[in-house]
Formats: C-alpha cells, structure tokens, sequence
C-alpha cells in the first residue's frame, strides 16, 4: 500500500472538501489504482471510446453491434454492356439496450473520526506514523469500492459472453437489472449431439466441429474461432475425454513412444491439435473469474457471471464494449457545497466524498457510482453448446 506523509486528520478532512484538489489529486496517483486494462472484463469487453447519450427521460439506450460479412456468391452472366447483377452485401447489425446505474460506499462516521484522532495522539512521538496509517485505511475503502466496480463489469460481460444475456440482483434492497443481445440466432443455441459432456464416451471433438462448420456455412467467418469455457470443465471433461485420450495415444505410439495411461493431456498439446486441422476446430480458451456479493449486509458470498455447462464458440480477441455515460446526478450534485465529485477511467466510475454534518452522528461518505452494461459485438458469429443436454 502506498504511503503519504500526512501529519494530521486535517488532509484526510481535506478529502471531502469542495475548495480542495485533494481528491482529484488522489484519482490521479496512478499507482493507486489498477489499470482497467488488466481487469478481466477488459479482455474481452473494452470500454467504449464515447459514452452513451442519456435521454430527457434519464434512459442511456446504447446500440450494440457488428460489421458482418456474407458468404460471396459466385460473379453471374451478363450480356456486353449491360450492369452487373447487384449482390446482397454485408453491413452494420444492431441491437438496442440501456444502460444501468449501480454504485456503493464507505462510511467513515464521526466516531471514527474520534477514534483516529485519538490514535493519532498515542502515536505521538513515536516512530510509527499514524496519520499515514489512516490515510492509507481510506484509500484502501475506495480501492475496494473501484475493484467492485470492476467485479461487477466482469460479472455481467461473462454472463451475457456465456448466454447471451445478463441479470443482477440486489438481495437485500429489491434492485434487479437485466440485458439481452436480442439477435442471437437460435439456430446457434445448440446441444450436446448425443452424449452430455461429463459422459466420458461424449462426441467432443464432433461437437466442437459442428459449432465451427454452422459459423462458417451461416455467416462465411473464415477467421480464428476459439471455444470459451471453464478451466473446471476443462479438466473435468474434456481432459477425462476417452476419445481425445485415444487420440493422442495413438498420435503418441505413432511416434514410437509409450504412452502412460495416467498422462494428462496438457491444453498446449490439445491446442497444438486442433491447430493443424485446418480451421475445421476451434482454439479452446479457458475462463476464469469469480466475484464476491454482499448477500445481507453481514453475510458475504462467491458468485460466478460465467455458465458453467456453457461452452461457447466466437472469433478469438474482443467480444464487445462496455458501454457506460457519466451519471447526470453527479454532474448536478457537484454543484453543491458539501460535496466533493471526482471520476475514474474517463468517466467509467464516478466518486463522490460527500460530508454530512447535519446528522445525529456526523459522516463522511465516500460513493462510487457507475452507469454502464456490457455489448455483444461477436453475436453473428457466436454459437452456444449446452454440454449438460442432449438434442
């Protein structure tokens, strides 16, 4: 945790001060917090170049969408000096969503305030620097408030990447929001052909070859497909897989070495695989995230955005946005004198240091607040195998 050699609570106070650069001087210490370019969300989902108009009404309606290609279709006779047949030709595809506000805080109350001032007082003199101390318990609050922020990107970009739609809910206060990519072909929804995944005599390889040849027959992506699932349901079935074992104990005797029955097939070796083939298989890609939820406001517990029977196959790289506009609350209640508003990334979360004097107990509050959803860009050329069914 960095340091700053603050002698008093005057400077943590100072936070919270309309009149004073501290807290955008805060922001922007860029050692304090991480790069969105290495949150997991940010892998697959960028953050949009330009946030999304907010509407009289306060809606945010983002359009996601897509470049799409068709199969070319051969050249047609003409007769001399007549104009060519016109060809269907590709274009932007569209789907339309809103964006959503979610937000959270750090208390910091007057009784606090007491207890560091007092703490403060009985490090006096000595050689442990107490302001640096409670300086850096601030900082650490708001670094939590902006990795939930990240969390919750990540949470709701593996849902809609593994379903083609998201939902989140509040538990304790009611809140619940949902998105959708409404032009997911439902041909592209497909089940395991004959076997569920975790049977190990399971058809995999067919199953993945079929996910490719229906992207390339329906759309003519002749580009780099890899198929995103789990590292649990990697190691647990595709790895336990009694047809890509065989493959690679024949591969291997072919070789003129022996092959040991307890041999764990490697991803690198699968992958290694299934490149040579063509472009008749997909690259597979693991997945791995997971995301704490307040469930009360004592009880915490481990929550996971992505499917875990999903198995989706889409081009390799970016997947989409996140799409996201700068609160228009903010921008209005930074125009009062108890509030202190500062934003992050651009404007993907905004912070708000709000002191509140008037109360029983005083406070000062520290809120982060973010509008925004993620976009499915690849939806044209994404395909969903449900590897707990058969169909």
């Amino acid at each position: 945790m960095p340091t700053r050699n603050l002698p008093s609570l005057h400077q943590l106070k100072e936070l919270f001060d309309t009149k004073s650069q501290a807290l955008n001087f805060l922001l922007r210490s860029e050692d304090l917090f991480p790069p969105a370019k290495e949150q997991l969300w940010n892998k697959y989902f960028k953050q949009a170049e330009f946030a999304t108009p907010i509407h009289a009404n306060g809606k945010a309606i983002f359009s996601g969408g897509t470049i799409t290609r068709l199969t070319p279709p051969m050249l047609l006779p003409r007769g001399t000096w007549s104009p060519p047949s016109e060809f269907t030709k590709g274009g932007f595809e569209f789907y339309f969503d809103a964006l959503h506000d979610l937000g959270g805080m750090k208390v910091i109350t007057a009784m606090d305030m007491m207890n560091y001032d007092k703490k403060l007082k009985q490090l006096a003199g000595s050689t442990v620097n107490g302001s640096t101390n409670i300086i850096d318990y601030f900082i650490q609050n708001l670094q939590d408030l902006i990795s939930g922020g990240h969390s919750v990107y990540t949470y709701l970009s593996m849902q809609l990447l593994s379903k083609g739609e998201w939902e989140y809910k509040s538990p304790h206060y009611g809140f619940e929001i949902k998105g959708i990519c409404d032009r997911i072909r439902p041909e592209f929804k497909i089940k395991a052909s004959t076997l569920t995944w975790a049977d190990p005599d399971a058809p995999i390889l067919a199953d993945l070859q079929r996910s490719v040849k229906l992207i390339r027959d329906k759309t003519g992506y002749d580009g780099v497909l890899t198929a995103k699932m789990s590292r649990t349901k990697f190691v647990d079935e595709v790895q336990a897989n009694n047809e890509i074992r065989k493959l690679f104990q024949g591969t291997i005797v072919m070789g003129g070495a022996m092959f040991d029955v307890n041999k764990i097939i490697t991803i690198e070796e699968l992958n290694n695989w299934l490149a040579l083939q063509g472009g008749n298989y997909p690259i597979i890609e693991l997945i791995e995230e997971s995301q704490v939820i307040q469930d009360i406001p004592t009880v915490k517990k481990t929550v996971k955005g992505w499917q875990e029977e999903m198995v989706i196959v889409s081009p390799a790289g970016n997947q989409g946005t996140i799409e996201w506009a700068y609160p228009e609350e903010l921008i209005y209640l930074a125009k009062f004198n108890n509030r202190s508003v500062e934003s992050l990334y651009g404007g993907l979360f905004g912070v708000m240091n709000w002191e509140r004097p008037e109360s029983h107990v005083p406070s000062y509050e520290t809120h982060v607040y973010t509008l925004g959803a993620p976009a499915l860009s690849t939806y044209p050329y994404w395909v969903q195998i449900d590897t707990s069914k058969v169909g």
